[in-house]
């Protein structure tokens, strides 16, 4: 019964989803206006972009840093997970930053939590990349005594939370950030 419930839950989502673009722009639904998809393709199209945003993915060559285990979209760029380190690169911009866990051990990520579905990637002269596994979390566990760290990837975006057992320092928790000019935290971002 659960499992019902989850696919009403994806379907109505999906249609709400559809729906807005109708309101927003009806045109892009009509083939004759602008040659664009029929809405079961549209509705395909937002199923993949949403799957792709919901999930981190295994580097097996296709991402060109080998540093980086695992990666996934976020918004405004993408986050790549790595021994010890996460990277993260925003959008329209050359350069990233480098998150490293101070006084931690030096952690291999894992991914948690595989999803059904593979994907490929066709780079041209850089290769073809097939049959890559995806995974809804990341965790990098006993970074400290006691401390684990888990990123989820969601609809909204990534996610992040530390776990602490009984008896741990939560103030062994310390990240150093490189590769930034400034940081601004705000209401619900960080730039």
């Amino acid at each position: 019964m659960r499992g019902k419930g989850i696919l009403l839950a994806l379907v109505l989502f999906m249609l709400s989803v559809v729906s807005l673009q109708l309101l927003l722009s009806p045109a892009s639904l009509d083939r004759s206006a602008t040659g664009s998809d029929s809405i079961d393709e549209t509705v395909a199209d937002l199923a993949a972009q949403v799957a792709f945003l919901s999930q981190f993915y295994e580097n097996i060559g296709q991402v060109n840093t080998r540093e980086v285990m695992f990666y996934g979209r976020m918004p405004g760029g993408m986050i790549g997970f790595g021994e010890g380190r996460i990277q993260l690169w925003m959008e329209g911009t050359d350069s990233g930053v480098v998150l490293s866990f101070v006084g931690a051990d030096n952690v291999t990520p894992m991914g948690l939590d595989e999803v059904s579905r593979h994907t490929s990637y066709f780079l041209g002269d850089r290769g073809t990349y097939t049959g890559i596994r995806g995974y809804s979390q990341i965790a990098y566990e006993d970074l400290w005594p006691g401390i684990d760290l888990y990123y989820h990837a969601t609809e909204d975006g990534v996610k992040y939370e530390f776990r602490v057992a009984a008896g741990s320092n939560p103030k062994d928790i310390r990240i150093r950030c490189e590769g930034h000019d400034s940081l601004v935290i705000g209401e619900s971002t960080v730039r």
